[in-house]
């Protein structure tokens, strides 16, 4: 089973902007659950701070396969240092493919295609979402169109201040 990850960035997780703290734990521990309740092989992972990034980490701790698929080729413009040596850790880790979905700079339009792409690769999508709009809506909502036509095994989302209410 390949799970296809989106969720929200930091800013919407408590402001855990490095991976580190109750809401990460949080999510790091249902992506684990996730693992088994599918028997999942491989994580597909956008790269994008926050959930992507803990999916990306997680896939590698427990010895999964991931696809890590960045939507642009200057997606981490801006990041702090440690965030860049996460994302590199990630880059250089020989069960991750990187791949680079949308070549050139960042074009808002490159962030769906790349969200496209990655629930096209999957057997399913799991989110972590809290119901507002943005990009993780919009990637659940094409994940829901690919589940209707039969294209995918489930979509599956949780609200991260549930997982932390736990």
């Amino acid at each position: 089973m390949i799970i296809t990850w989106t969720g929200h960035r930091p800013d919407k997780l408590n402001h855990e902007w490095d991976g580190i703290g109750p809401w990460s734990d949080a999510i790091r521990l249902y992506m684990v659950q996730q693992i088994v309740k599918h028997n999942v092989k491989m994580f597909v992972s956008g790269l994008a701070l926050g959930t992507d990034l803990l999916a990306a980490e997680v896939a590698i701790e427990h010895n999964l396969k991931l696809i890590a698929a960045a939507p642009c080729d200057n997606h981490t413009k801006g990041w702090n240092p440690v965030n860049l040596a996460r994302i590199e850790r990630i880059k250089g880790h020989s069960r991750c493919r990187y791949i680079n979905v949308c070549p050139g700079p960042y074009e808002k339009w490159k962030m769906q295609a790349r969200n496209i792409w990655m629930v096209n690769k999957g057997n399913g999508v799991s989110g972590i979402f809290d119901g507002s709009r943005g990009g993780t809506a919009n990637c659940l909502e094409y994940a829901m169109q690919q589940l209707k036509k039969g294209r995918l095994n489930f979509v599956e989302q949780v609200d991260p201040r549930k997982l932390i209410a736990l």
